[in-house]
C-alpha cells in the first residue's frame, strides 16, 4: 500500500508541475529532491526535507523574481483532515526555513523565497464546504521569517485547468497572448504584460489579458487588433457585471477595440442577465469614435475533476 501511495504521489507531482508550467512558471531543478535540514535537526532526527518541486517567476508587484516551493498531495477526501493539513503546512514552513540557506537551492535560483503552494487533490470525491471547514480550523503557527502559504484544492485546481484550456483555444487564432498586470500607484509599479500568472493572480476574481488578433476589414483585407480578455470568477449578476465594466474603465482599458469576458458559469442560468448587459454596454460609445469598442461574453469550460478533465492538462488515466 505505501508503494502504491508513493506512485500516486509521484504521478500527481508531475501533474502539478504540468499545470504550473502551463501557467508560465519556470521549474528549477527536478521533481522530488532532498535538501539538508539545518534548522530543525533535533526535531526531525537528522531527516532531510523533501522538495516535490521548485519554481521561479517574475512578480511585477514584488518587482523581482520570486522562488516558489510547491508541495503536491493526492489523497482520498476522508483523509484530508484538519490534522493532516496542519501537518503538511508545518512541513512546508520548516522546509521554507531551510530553503533559505540550502546550497542546492542557491545553485538553482538566487530569487527570494517567500511563498509556497500546497496543491491538495482529493482523488475520489470532493466537498468544497467540508474542505474549507477543515482548512479554516488550521491555526497559523509561529514562523521564524515572513512567508505566505497558499492552499489549492480541487476547487482552485479545476479552475486553473479551465483557464489553461480556454487560453489554449484563444491562442490558436491569436498573434500573441499576454497577461496584464495593471499598475498599482500605492506600490509604485508600472503596467506589465507577461506570459505567466503569479500566485496572487491565480486566486483573483478577475484576470486580464491582451490578445493581438488578425481580423477581416471592410476592404477585404485584414487588420491586427488588440483585444482585452477578462477571465471572471465572480458569480454573474447585473450588479457584478456592471462592477466589472466599471473596473475596466477605472483601469483605463477602454482603448481596446474588443472586450471579451469569459464567465465561469453555466450559460443557461444567466442568459438573460448577460444579454441585457451586452445590449446596454454596446449602446454606449467608447474607444475610437470611428470604430467604437464592443463587448462580448463567453464561457469558460467547467470540469468536474473525475469524468470531465481536459486532455493534456491533468491526465489521471496515464500509467
Amino acid at each position: 500500500m505505501p508503494e502504491n501511495q508513493n506512485a500516486i504521489g509521484e504521478h500527481w507531482t508531475k501533474e502539478s508541475v504540468s499545470i504550473l508550467k502551463q501557467l508560465g512558471w519556470e521549474q528549477k531543478g527536478s521533481c522530488n529532491f532532498d535538501i539538508e535540514c539545518t534548522i530543525h535537526i533535533k526535531e526531525r532526527k537528522g531527516q532531510n526535507h523533501g522538495v516535490d518541486s521548485f519554481f521561479e517567476y517574475y512578480d511585477p508587484y514584488y518587482q523581482c523574481n520570486q522562488g516558489i516551493l510547491v508541495e503536491s498531495k493526492n489523497w482520498q477526501f476522508k483523509s484530508i483532515t484538519t490534522a493532516n493539513i496542519k501537518k503538511w503546512i508545518k512541513q512546508i514552513t520548516d522546509c521554507l526555513e531551510c530553503l533559505q540557506v540550502s546550497p542546492i537551492i542557491q545553485d538553482l535560483s538566487k530569487a527570494p523565497i517567500q511563498n509556497a503552494l500546497l496543491m491538495c487533490w482529493a482523488n475520489d470525491e470532493y466537498i468544497h464546504d467540508e474542505f474549507m471547514e477543515n482548512l479554516n480550523k488550521v491555526g497559523v503557527a509561529s514562523k521564524k521569517y515572513p512567508c505566505n502559504i497558499f492552499v489549492a484544492s480541487n476547487y482552485q485546481i479545476l479552475r486553473w485547468c479551465s483557464l489553461i484550456n480556454t487560453i489554449n483555444n484563444i491562442k490558436k487564432d491569436a498573434k500573441s497572448f499576454n497577461f496584464i498586470y495593471p499598475n498599482v500607484p500605492t506600490l509604485g509599479t508600472s503596467l506589465i504584460l507577461a506570459d505567466h500568472l503569479t500566485l496572487t493572480h491565480l486566486y483573483s476574481k478577475y484576470i486580464f489579458a491582451e490578445v493581438k488578433q488578425e481580423v477581416e476589414n471592410y476592404s477585404g483585407g485584414t487588420d491586427i487588433i488588440n483585444k482585452l480578455v477578462v477571465f471572471c470568477y465572480e458569480p454573474a449578476s447585473s450588479a457584478s457585471l456592471d462592477f466589472l465594466y466599471d473596473l475596466i474603465k477605472r483601469l483605463n482599458f477602454q482603448s481596446y477595440q474588443v472586450y471579451e469576458v469569459y464567465l465561469y458559469e453555466n450559460e443557461t442560468n444567466i442568459r438573460q442577465i448577460v444579454a441585457d448587459f451586452k445590449s446596454r454596454i454596446n449602446k454606449q460609445i467608447k474607444g475610437d469614435l470611428k470604430k467604437p469598442s464592443t463587448i462580448d461574453v463567453k464561457y469558460l469550460d467547467i470540469f468536474d475533476g473525475l469524468k470531465n478533465v481536459p486532455d493534456g492538462i491533468i491526465r489521471f488515466g496515464e500509467v
